[in-house]
């Protein structure tokens, strides 16, 4: 695909946004006060959300019809979910399971902040849309958005199933042990290297890549929509005809089918949280070392999963140029 200078457009505005730059919101409505806030954006698939949880903080029992992967940034709680739970520590992954009941209480006197991951695109709730934040283009309308809320329950009482919940390691692992996968094939690289592991449920994945310096991938696309959110250092990110330079404390998406490329210039490494709807987990390699959060009853249902597409007839130069500036 040739492209003409012309056409190469910066996408700054549309595909990314400072998470510090997205006001802020309660988790909870206010007759359920919790302790809570968060900071939300949002494609047509998914919704990636920052949440700020204070030491006092104790959710109601809620469900929402939507898969969750959670990654913990900062700090330990409690999570239950249904009839179990388990504590997650600083740097774990959990999942909750569409339409689980759950609630979450933070452990400890420090607070907790997490990277939440709702497929669909948790954003139903009046208060909560109308801060959230849309990463869309121009040509996608917000009627594309698939979205759901939260069902708030008054029948569960939570210190008795606290009390007898059972261990469900199933939906939580340490991403510390799970295996690196090499993501990206030598093949498809221009420079650097880049090491992931990744976590998966039905509907979504979550992982976190280190993107070494000098890092530079090919073109590629693949038919899931991809969220982002850089924990450390900086990238350029180039997405059809457009790009922009990605900052730590930024989310960015990358739509489905997108044709898409990176480059880490500097001599530091970038890091990101990455979230593919469905889960990017399709591609040789990947499905062995990707490790899946899934309850025993779920095993046998089928995952959603897709694979890389590597096309050869990007201009990937022309765009790099416009998006960069001469180098």
């Amino acid at each position: 695909m040739r492209i003409e200078p012309s056409k190469a457009v910066s996408q700054r505005s549309s595909l990314v946004v400072a998470f510090a730059d997205v006001p802020e919101t309660s988790l909870t409505p206010a007759r359920f006060p919790s302790g809570g806030s968060a900071r939300i954006a949002y494609g047509c698939d998914s919704s990636m959300r920052a949440a700020s949880l204070q030491p006092d903080y104790r959710s109601k029992p809620h469900r929402h019809d939507a898969e969750q992967l959670s990654y913990v940034v900062q700090g330990e709680l409690h999570v239950f979910v249904d009839d179990g739970g388990f504590v997650a520590k600083e740097g774990d992954v959990f999942r909750i399971p569409h339409n689980a009941v759950h609630w979450l209480r933070v452990h400890g006197a420090d607070p907790c902040v997490l990277l939440e991951i709702h497929t669909p695109a948790l954003i139903g709730d009046p208060c909560v849309f109308d801060t959230a934040v849309a990463l869309l283009r121009g040509a996608e309308a917000l009627c594309q958005v698939r979205s759901v809320g939260s069902q708030w329950l008054t029948d569960v009482h939570p210190v008795h199933a606290e009390r007898i919940g059972i261990e469900l390691d199933a939906l939580r692992v340490c991403l510390a042990d799970v295996p690196e996968t090499n993501l990206v094939p030598a093949k498809y690289l221009s420079g650097g290297s880049i090491g992931a592991q990744i976590v998966y449920g039905r509907e979504s994945s979550v992982m976190v890549a280190t993107r070494q310096p000098g890092y530079h991938s090919k073109p590629h696309r693949h038919d899931a929509e991809q969220l982002n959110y850089v924990l450390q250092g900086e990238l350029y990110v180039f997405v059809d005809v457009g790009g922009f330079l990605a900052k730590e404390g930024d989310v960015f998406r990358v739509p489905r089918n997108a044709i898409h490329w990176s480059w880490v210039q500097g001599t530091k490494p970038c890091v990101l949280l990455e979230s593919h709807s469905p889960g990017l987990i399709g591609d040789p390699g990947v499905t062995d070392t990707a490790v899946a959060l899934l309850r025993a009853s779920e095993r046998n249902d089928g995952v959603q999963s897709v694979g890389s597409q590597w096309p050869h007839d990007v201009d990937q130069g022309c765009v790099e140029r416009m998006v960069m500036g001469p180098h």
